[in-house]
């Protein structure tokens, strides 16, 4: 049986395919807009969201390696 809160679910999960990861977690956070989350971001860690995922990759590789 599908309620009416399940009906409503459908349109939200439909249109959150549309967004990319960085959209939901801006809005998560509750930030208007990806690029304000980027400025913010920015001015608090010194480089934008991709190039902090990059750096801790390197940090994380480099630690396994460590471990080995």
């Amino acid at each position: 049986m599908v309620t009416l809160s399940h009906s409503l679910d459908i349109p939200k999960a439909e249109r959150s395919r549309n967004f990319s990861e960085t959209d939901i977690i801006s809005a998560e956070c509750g930030f208007s807009a990806r690029t304000y989350l980027y400025r913010i971001f920015k001015l608090k860690e010194g480089c934008t969201p991709a190039e902090w995922r990059e750096k801790m990759a390197e940090n994380v590789a480099a630690e396994g390696k460590k471990q080995d």
